[in-house]
This record gives structure tokens, sequence and C-alpha cells, in this order.
């Protein structure tokens, strides 16, 4: 999941179609969230706790970033966003790594049920899933988080570290590892290549 966090002053959604105003907050937390393809609703807890236990807001006696959204009662509008994780291909969006909608409706009823349930009902709106949207905002600081979750890069540093130790770069009839190599070897390495 990606979740773009952030901090509004108010925030509304509107069905562009009908002109319905499907979800409207006052001071709280407007997120965008991303469903992955790989995304698995066993994560889905972890995520929900991270965002409404952010500390985005300062105390009463000015202590910085130490209020969460639920500390100040504030109120939170989920908005489903598959353009989060889109991927340019030449100048053009590709949106194959965002999970289809036959599957991330359902995933994303559930993000907004665990939200109402660890925070409260009242608190919580929602925008029009697969729809077209006009959404307006009032911004407060700015302030906004990118959240990963669980992080993409977990799963990448483990592949690149079992990689590392088979890394090598072959010449020739040469291999040698990157990290031990010397600039005498670079240029053997180099001068076999152009023979």
């Amino acid at each position: 999941m990606r979740i773009i966090v952030q901090r509004v002053l108010s925030g509304s959604v509107t069905k562009v179609e009908s002109g319905e105003v499907v979800g409207k907050i006052g001071k709280g937390l407007l997120l965008y969230f991303g469903i992955n393809e790989e995304d698995k609703e066993s994560d889905i807890d972890g995520a929900v706790n991270k965002v409404l236990k952010m500390k985005l807001w300062d105390s009463e006696d000015g202590k910085r970033w130490s209020k969460s959204v639920m500390d100040m009662g504030y109120e939170v509008l989920v908005v489903s966003q598959f353009t989060l994780y889109a991927v340019l291909n030449g100048t053009k969006p590709d949106f194959h790594k965002s999970m289809r909608a036959e599957k991330s409706h359902p995933f994303y009823d559930l993000v907004v049920k665990r939200f109402k349930e660890l925070y409260a009902e009242d608190k919580i709106q929602i925008g029009a899933f697969g729809q077209y949207m006009k959404i307006s905002t009032e911004v407060d600081g700015p302030v906004n988080i990118i959240v990963d979750y669980p992080k993409e890069t977990e799963n990448n540093q483990k592949q690149q570290k079992q990689s590392k130790g088979k890394s090598q770069v072959t010449s020739g009839t040469k291999k040698v590892n990157p990290k031990k190599i010397s600039q005498k070897e670079t240029e053997s390495c180099l001068k076999e290549e152009k023979k």
C-alpha cells in the first residue's frame, strides 16, 4: 500500500458526474490510498495503525510533532488512488503495479472498515471508488508524507544482499568480484575486451 498523508484544515470529495458530495471533513488527514497488486489483507491493520498514530500536530504546550489525528480528535478522508503505483513508460503512465478494480474495491472497503473500527466510525469519510472525482482541500502546513506499507524496500534489500555475494564481473575467462577489483585488473580486463 502506498499512502499520501496530507494534513488539512478541510477537505471534500464530489462526484463529477452527479455533483454529489460523498465525503467531507474539517481538520484532519486527507489520505490518497494506493493498493499494489501484491498487497495482502493481513497488512491492512499495520498500515491503518501507522497512519492513525503518526505524530503530525503540536501539543497544547508547543511540543512539536507530538500529537496524532486520534489524539486531536480530528477526521480522516480516505480516497482510493490507483495512480500512486504508476510507472512511466516514456511519458505515458502504466498502472500494471496497481491492484485491479475487481480485487481492489473489496480491499479498499476493508481498509475503510478497519479505519472506522480502530478509530471511530463518525470520524472517517470516504471518496467515490472508481469514479471521476473533484477533490477540494485547504492544506495545513503544508505537511505531506508518503507511507509505503509494508516497506517496498525490505524485499529489494534482501534480494540485493543475496546477489551481492554472487555478483561477479566476467571479462574473457577472468571472473572478479567487483568490490575487490584493482585499477590494474580493470585495465587488464579492458585490454582483453579490446582483443
